[in-house]
């Protein structure tokens, strides 16, 4: 019997084998991992351009005395979990971000009542935080998590 022939379909065995496993790894692991984060940000790519904050109705009021910053958010024909909301004032470099759902309350936020999510399909809910902030974005939060791309604005100072 030749030992060398014997050697080289060993050979052949073992990188078949080893090719098989790789592949086998590939499809448990990789694959599972790909798919869920396609299927993550589709959810999201939903919502582009689906929340938008009405800026003729959002505006600001610095007054000491009269502190708060309304803004109005309208959800076009999107499926949400929620809608998180991130009030900016530059000039101070100050920020404050808040995540709304339906029967949440947030003491900061519509003086502490319980909140709800404006409807889809065209829905709008105004949103009265208890500090005048200058600028606003608004984005949708799908499976507990925030979609990039939110709206924004700079507001206007309110008359009143």
């Amino acid at each position: 019997m030749n030992k060398k022939g014997v050697s080289e379909v060993i050979a052949t065995v073992l990188i078949i084998l080893l090719t098989v496993t790789a592949i086998g790894i590939l499809g448990v692991v990789i694959i599972p991992f790909v798919q869920k984060n396609l299927e993550e940000g589709s959810l999201c790519s939903d919502t582009l351009n689906k929340i938008e904050i009405i800026h003729d109705d959002s505006c600001y009021n610095s007054n000491p005395l009269n502190q708060r910053t309304d803004v109005k958010v309208k959800v076009g024909n999107v499926d949400i979990d929620g809608i998180y909301l991130v009030f900016e004032n530059p000039d101070i470099s100050e920020s404050k971000s808040f995540d709304i759902t339906s029967g949440k309350t947030i003491p900061e936020i519509n003086n502490n009542i319980i909140l709800t999510l404006p409807q889809k399909g065209g829905g709008e809910k105004i949103y009265t935080v208890n500090k005048g902030y200058k600028n606003v974005r608004a984005g949708a939060i799908i499976k507990s998590k925030r979609c990039p791309n939110p709206d924004e604005d700079e507001l206007f100072s309110c008359l009143t």
